[in-house]
């Protein structure tokens, strides 16, 4: 069933479908049936969804919601919309986002597209295709590999440092309201689930 919220919300706005209460938090209503659909963490879709559930594929990392738009149900990427709005200043997308991150997160800030691609789970075209895009952009550049000039290292040019840090505190700022939605209890369970993901990772 499909509701017909309010046009142009504020936030902390409230609308009321039968017992049903949703309240606006700036880039989306949250309540009603999402306040008792339990968060998953998986490497495929929950059977039998919740309108509103969450989704945390942990084969990509990537977060879903349980959409009904009235004919169908359908999980939708959430952060990656989200994510894109906040970068557009950056020229940059959520792919690219992640991209930067990881090797922003390097201690050298610096890695090889093999290690991109393994760490993100891509195949190394689509790596290529990404990287060949952010060292266009000024943000990466390439050099030969010190222990092996076979190899090519990708590393974070000043131009790319200072777009990670400056968007950084916007991307903290969504991704802290996505988790606002989130009570204590819930954060921690997520936060649980997520370290016992990690752990079977290194494993």
């Amino acid at each position: 069933m499909a509701f017909d919220f309010p046009a142009s919300p504020t936030t902390g706005q409230v609308f009321t479908v039968g017992n049903a209460t949703y309240t606006y938090n700036g880039y989306a209503w949250m309540g009603g049936a999402q306040l008792v659909a339990p968060s998953i963490v998986s490497d495929t879709p929950p059977a039998n969804p919740l309108q509103g559930q969450l989704w945390w594929e942990s084969d990509s990392g990537m977060l879903f919601t349980n959409y009904n738009d009235g004919n169908t149900t359908q999980w939708v990427q959430i952060n990656a919309l989200q994510a894109n709005a906040v970068l557009k200043p950056w020229g940059i997308n959520h792919a690219e986002y992640n991209l930067l991150m990881m090797v922003y997160g390097t201690e050298e800030q610096a890695l090889t597209p093999s290690q991109i691609g393994d760490a993100a789970g891509e195949k190394l075209a689509n790596v290529t295709r990404l990287t060949d895009g952010l060292c266009a952009k000024g943000l990466l550049r390439r050099k030969p590999s010190e222990e092996d000039r076979r190899k090519i290292v990708l590393s974070l040019s000043a131009k790319g440092v200072a777009a990670v840090e400056g968007f950084l505190p916007a991307i903290s700022d969504l991704l802290n309201r996505q988790l606002g939605t989130l009570d204590g209890g819930e954060q921690r369970q997520l936060e649980k689930l997520l370290k016992k993901m990690l752990a079977g990772l290194d494993g």
